[in-house]
C-alpha cells in the first residue's frame, strides 16, 4: 500500500481493475476466514482468486491470445480462446485436488507452482509498467 501511495503521488494512476481485485480478494478473505473453517476458507479463497485470474488474464490478453492462435477476427475466435484458457487451466487444477500427496515430488511441483505463480505475475506486470 506504501508502494501505491508513493506512485499516486507520483501522478500514476492506479487502474480501478487493480484496486477491484484487491478490495475484493480483501473482502473474500475476511469473510472466509471468519465464517468458515481452515480448510473452507483456503478452499474458497484460492478458488476465488483463481476465477479473479482467469477473468483478468481473459480480459487484459485476449487479444494476445487471439492473435497467438491466430483466431483474430474469425467468428469463434473468442470463444475459442476461452475454451482454450479454461481447457488448459481446468485439468490442471483437477489434477491438483486428486492427486496424491504422497507423491512428494509431484506435490512439491503444484506447490512451487502455486508459490510461484505470485511472483511471475508482479514481475509480468512490472515489465509491462517499465518498472524493470
Amino acid at each position: 500500500m506504501a508502494a501505491y501511495a508513493r506512485l499516486r503521488r507520483e501522478s500514476y494512476r492506479v487502474p480501478m481493475q487493480k484496486t477491484w481485485l484487491l478490495a475484493s480478494t480483501g473482502l473474500c478473505s475476511i469473510h472466509t476466514c471468519g465464517f468458515n473453517s481452515f480448510g473452507e476458507a483456503f478452499f474458497i479463497t484460492n478458488l476465488f482468486h483463481a476465477l479473479q485470474y482467469l477473468g483478468t488474464v481473459r480480459w487484459s490478453e485476449r487479444g494476445n491470445m487471439a492473435w497467438f492462435l491466430r483466431m483474430q477476427g474469425r467468428r469463434l475466435g473468442r470463444p475459442a480462446t476461452l475454451a482454450l484458457l479454461l481447457g488448459l487451466s481446468g485439468p490442471y487444477g483437477l489434477g491438483v485436488q486428486v492427486m496424491d500427496t504422497s507423491i512428494t515430488a509431484l506435490w512439491a511441483l503444484t506447490l512451487a507452482v502455486s508459490m510461484l505463480h505470485f511472483w511471475y505475475d508482479g514481475f509480468i506486470w512490472s515489465v509491462r509498467r517499465q518498472q524493470v
